[in-house]
C-alpha cells in the first residue's frame, strides 16, 4: 500500500512537471503517505476506542445485572432463614396476648372476691351490732344471752369459714 500511495503521489508530481521524480516529489509523497497513515491510524484508534467503550458499557450493564441478582439472592436467602423466626415470634406474641387476657380476668375475679368479702364482713358486722343493740335494749335473761351468744358464735364461725375460702381462692390466683 505504501508503494501504491508513493507511486500515485510521484505520478501526480511527474505529470505536473513533465519530468522524472525529483527529491521534492518524494518528500511530497512521503508527507502524503504519513498523513494517510496517520489518518488510518486515527480511524483505527477511534474504532478501538468505540469498541472498548461498547465493551465497557456491556461490562457495566452485566455488573448491574449481577448486583441486582445478588441482591435478590440475598433477600431470598434472608427470607428463607427469617420466615420460621417470624412465625415463632407471631406465635409467641399470640400466646403472650392470651396470657395477658387470662391474667387480667383473674385479677378482675380477685377484685370481685375482695369486694364480696368486704361486703360480707360489713353485713356480718352490722348484724352483730344490731344484735348487741337489741340485747342492750331488751334486758335479756341468762338464757336469752346464751342463745344470742350461740348465734353470734355461729355467725363468727361462718365468717371465719368464708374468710378462709376467700384466702384460699386468692392464694390460687396469685
Amino acid at each position: 500500500m505504501f508503494m501504491c500511495v508513493l507511486a500515485a503521489a510521484g505520478a501526480d508530481a511527474t505529470a505536473e512537471r513533465g519530468s522524472s521524480m525529483g527529491p521534492g516529489t518524494w518528500i511530497s509523497g512521503i508527507i502524503a503517505l504519513v498523513v494517510i497513515y496517520n489518518s488510518v491510524q486515527a480511524r483505527k484508534q477511534a474504532k478501538q476506542q468505540q469498541e472498548q467503550a461498547l465493551q465497557l458499557s456491556r461490562v457495566l450493564q452485566l455488573e448491574q445485572q449481577n448486583k441486582a441478582m445478588n441482591e435478590q439472592l440475598v433477600q431470598a436467602n434472608l427470607d428463607k432463614h427469617t420466615s420460621p423466626l417470624r412465625e415463632a415470634i407471631k406465635l409467641l406474641t399470640g400466646e403472650l396476648s392470651a396470657l395477658n387476657r387470662k391474667v387480667e380476668e383473674g385479677r378482675l375475679q380477685i377484685d370481685g372476691l375482695d369486694d364480696r368479702d368486704h361486703k360480707a364482713e360489713l353485713k356480718t358486722q352490722a348484724k352483730i351490732d344490731e344484735l348487741k343493740d337489741y340485747i342492750r335494749d331488751h334486758a335479756a335473761s341468762k338464757e336469752d344471752m346464751r342463745r344470742m351468744t350461740d348465734k353470734v358464735t355461729t355467725m363468727g364461725e361462718r365468717v371465719a369459714g368464708v374468710e378462709a375460702q376467700v384466702k384460699t381462692l386468692v392464694g390460687r390466683h396469685e
